[in-house]
């Protein structure tokens, strides 16, 4: 976002009395960065990273007469204690100092707060925010209580089946692994859906990989579908398949999509159609995610298979631009 900000027409014109600081700049920029951010008429934009242990010192006279570092915040943190250490960068050791919080509406959606809710004195809508802050963190922190005494309980029951596998207790493993592939049902009535896309990197690097994820992805659909079609469960699902490459391959081939479907048979022939192409170090898989997110509807889960992580914002920039 800072680096987004930095090339756009309203930073230009700031130039002269701004910079920037992030994560990506070395220990000798970013030095010399922090000494320049507290100077008179200097604007720096910076990352949420910069606002925890770092000590912005005001020396020159003339800046702390005129009232010090001034912050200004551009987001809602999700934890008070964050948004008290961005408020801390100013007004350092004693000396004066000012901060204030600026944004957009949608911001407050990230606390559950619409802006009908946060009218009144600055203290008060402070008050608003850190009780909504609170009240969201303790849920989020009973939560991951519950997720984390499951996680144990499964651990326990991974234990114990990989203890009857060596004992050779079949029967015991059997059982174990029907219970947690338990599913719940989808009533044909009901007319309700679930759509589930796979996606799978089909670049250059997946060369040798390729047959194999293809070959086992179809193993998996095979005995799926047949688990399903024993349980009677034919219906109440879909499954798509796509295949998503880098930006030196041709347009047709960025992505690649069967129709979603629940009949394997389908999936296993769309599959047996892709080749490898193309190939760019990290991988376009945002161009996966704009598919599921705007082209699709009511998809439930996404899975990703590939083996490289995904471009950067500055990759997808330098990629997109060198394709014209």
């Amino acid at each position: 976002m800072v680096n987004d900000f930095n090339l756009s027409q309203e930073f230009t014109k700031l130039k002269e009395n701004a910079n920037t600081l992030t994560e990506k700049n070395n220990e000798d920029a970013t030095k010399g960065r922090i000494i320049r951010a507290t100077r008179k008429k200097n604007i720096t934009v910076l990352t949420r990273a910069f606002g925890r242990g770092i000590d912005f010192a005001v020396h020159e006279k003339e800046v702390k007469e005129l009232g010090g570092l001034h912050v200004i915040q551009t987001f809602i943190s999700e934890e008070e204690s964050e948004a008290v250490q961005i408020e801390g960068r100013s007004g350092r050791q004693g000396t004066r100092g000012s901060s204030e919080i600026l944004i957009e509406e949608d911001e407050l959606k990230k606390i559950e707060l619409e802006p009908t809710q946060t009218q009144g004195t600055p203290e008060e809508i402070e008050k608003i925010i850190n009780s909504k802050r609170n009240m969201i963190s303790e849920r989020t922190y009973t939560e991951q209580i519950q997720e984390a005494e499951k996680c144990k309980t499964n651990h326990q029951v991974g234990k114990e089946i990989l203890s009857n596998i060596r004992s050779g207790n079949n029967e015991e493993v059997r059982s174990a692994v029907s219970n947690l592939n338990k599913i719940e049902v989808i009533p044909a009535s009901s007319g309700q859906t679930i759509k589930t896309v796979i996606g799978i990197d089909a670049t250059a690097s997946m060369e040798r990989a390729l047959k194999q994820v293809i070959s086992n992805t179809n193993t998996c659909l095979e005995r799926a579908y047949f688990v399903l079609k024993e349980k009677g469960i034919t219906n109440g699902f879909e499954i798509q398949m796509v295949i998503y490459r880098n930006y030196n391959s041709e347009a047709s081939k960025l992505i690649q999509c069967s129709p979603f479907s629940n009949n394997a048979n389908d999936l296993i022939s769309f599959l047996q159609t892709i080749e490898v192409d193309g190939g760019w170090k990290n991988e376009a898989i945002e161009n996966l995610y704009n598919h599921v997110l705007n082209y699709e509807t009511d998809v439930a889960q996404l899975i990703v298979i590939g083996d490289a992580a995904g471009n950067t914002n500055d990759e997808i920039s330098l990629k997109r631009k060198n394709r014209g």
